[in-house]
């Protein structure tokens, strides 16, 4: 039987040249279907899927024919042969049953040309193009691997995420939300609060009670208003039932600084024998910060803007305590009813996991391959989201020398995702990039909550 010998290309160095650069092509468009193909792991072999493996195999043999790496044995032969008739099927296809002239036309070129290979049997294979084969490995050796790579691991079909999902609340009434009182007078506070902040700071060594009066009248106002929200509920009116991390929010520093304000106003009515209203005013950031904790629609920034609250309350007593002004009895009768349920932080991590959700899927249009898997960094929130609410539903160890068993599982599921975020031997790279940077901001909120907790178990024994 005659065996085939070796290709010639040494008499055509243009039909190599035209080889070389078709099977380029052929490749880069082999990457662009899978890029514009979402595979996960219910998808069909439809044709598109079809469409790049043909691409990619006829460019890669297009390639090594013309750059005389292989030679034509048998199994090479029947290879291009099969090569060849799979264009001309694909031509056929593209004519007739979807028009694709751009997909008939380049199937067509490849044909011809496998055909002209196949036809090309002298002795010679002329001098082996050792650059060009140096260049176009290292070009298309990670590209090879990355479609390898992105049919290999699939995405994930998404998991049923209810248990995490919000209902629609009511919105307050503007005279019963806290948020629209504070805000009546505008969102600016007066540039007394920056001096009265100022002044705490230097208490007791360099307290002013001249000029602590003066700032007292001046913040009156503030603190009138401060003290009458203290019975009202609080809803963002902007954000409320807008889950999107995009939703636009209330401004919470205003918040923060009321308490702030609450805090100077605690002292300065304290150095004047006022302890009676110092109390009134310290218990005020605690009270407004648990009411914003208690929010049936708070998200996770406002959440820990009303841990803040109770412990600038709860800094306020304990320098009271310190001067002598408030005995640990009294503070102990004062905090006796205070405290924060366990429940509390479900609500704000289940719209932290909807923001995030939302995110994810808006981010569908980008190429779903081997380097982002949507679907599958969606079932690693809802994963660990639903891990910190269990861990949030327990109550904290205060004074216990030993973790809590949802608090190892937590820690050990956040490590483990942070461990390999940046793991490139691991699918699905940019999603873990994400999840590692999200998991570490929200991982330590259980964690201020129990130290809240202590700090209010502590003063109130």
């Amino acid at each position: 039987m005659k065996n085939f010998q070796p290709t010639s290309v040494h008499s055509s160095n243009k039909i190599r040249f035209v080889g070389w650069a078709l099977g380029l092509l052929f490749i880069l468009k082999a990457v662009d279907f899978f890029l514009s193909i979402r595979l996960a792991s219910t998808s069909e072999l439809d044709p598109a899927i079809l469409s790049a493996i043909l691409y990619l195999l006829s460019g890669i043999a297009m390639l090594l024919l013309a750059m005389g790496t292989i030679t034509q044995a048998r199994w090479v032969r029947s290879s291009l042969y099969v090569l060849s008739a799979a264009n001309v099927a694909y031509i056929i296809y593209s004519t007739f049953m979807v028009i694709d002239w751009v997909g008939a036309i380049t199937s067509f070129i490849a044909a011809i040309l496998l055909f002209i290979y196949l036809r090309q049997t002298k002795n010679s294979i002329g001098k082996r193009l050792l650059g060009l084969q140096i260049f176009t490995i290292l070009t298309l050796l990670p590209a090879t691997v990355f479609i390898l790579l992105t049919v290999a691991f699939l995405d994930q079909s998404l998991q049923d995420d209810t248990s995490l999902r919000l209902q629609f609340v009511e919105p307050l009434a503007a005279e019963d939300n806290m948020y629209v009182t504070l805000t009546s007078a505008g969102t600016e506070l007066p540039l007394a609060a920056k001096a009265a902040n100022t002044l705490v700071k230097e208490y007791p060594s360099r307290w002013d009670q001249i000029a602590a009066n003066q700032l007292l009248q001046e913040l009156q106002p503030n603190i009138n208003a401060y003290v009458a929200a203290k019975g009202q509920a609080y809803q963002c009116p902007s954000s409320v039932n807008d889950f999107a991390m995009d939703a636009e929010m209330c401004s919470l520093n205003l918040l923060r600084d009321y308490a702030n304000i609450m805090k100077f106003a605690a002292i300065a009515e304290a150095e004047q024998g006022n302890t009676t209203l110092a109390q009134e005013y310290a218990l005020a950031a605690i009270s407004n910060g648990l009411t914003l904790i208690h929010s049936d629609n708070v998200t996770l920034i406002e959440y820990l803007v009303g841990l803040a609250s109770i412990n600038i309350g709860l800094d306020t007593l304990e320098i009271l305590e310190e001067e002598n002004i408030l005995s640990q009895t009294s503070i102990s009768v004062l905090l006796e009813d205070t405290f924060i349920p366990v429940d509390t932080l479900r609500t704000p991590l289940q719209r932290e996991y909807l923001g995030l959700r939302i995110a994810i899927d808006e981010s569908l249009d980008l190429p779903q391959t081997y380097l982002y898997h949507p679907n599958r960094t969606r079932n690693e929130l809802f994963a660990f989201m639903d891990k910190a609410i269990n861990n949030s539903m327990t109550s904290c160890n205060i004074g216990a020398d030993t973790l809590s068993q949802t608090d190892i599982e937590l820690i050990e599921y956040v490590e483990g995702v942070q461990k390999n975020a940046y793991n490139p031997a691991r699918p699905n790279i940019i999603g873990n990039m994400f999840l590692s940077v999200v998991l570490a901001s929200i991982s330590g909120v259980g964690e201020n909550v129990c130290e809240t907790t202590e700090r209010i178990s502590t003063l109130a024994n």
